[in-house]
């Protein structure tokens, strides 16, 4: 894989993994970072940086969020599965 596909599949987990933050913020604190930071143990900045763009939501905090919408009964979509 060449760098510019390389950075293309990296740019496209990365607003996968921000759009599945931002489902999860929505769904399980009602919109509310403070929340949503107490839920997955990260800090409200953290998360904002995320959903701006500026951090990537790492493979842990994915995982996290899944579990947890699946053990309350709610969908944020399928989890990313492409390991390369």
């Amino acid at each position: 894989m060449n760098n510019a596909a390389a950075a293309g599949e990296q740019q496209g987990n990365r607003s996968n993994g921000t759009e599945t933050l931002r489902i999860f913020c929505d769904q399980a604190a009602k919109g509310d970072l403070e929340r949503a930071g107490l839920i997955l143990g990260r800090d409200r900045e953290e998360l904002r940086q995320m959903l701006d763009g500026q951090m990537e939501v790492d493979e842990d905090l994915e995982m996290k969020m899944h579990g947890i919408a699946q053990e309350r009964g709610f969908d944020i979509g399928a989890p990313d599965n492409n390991q390369d």
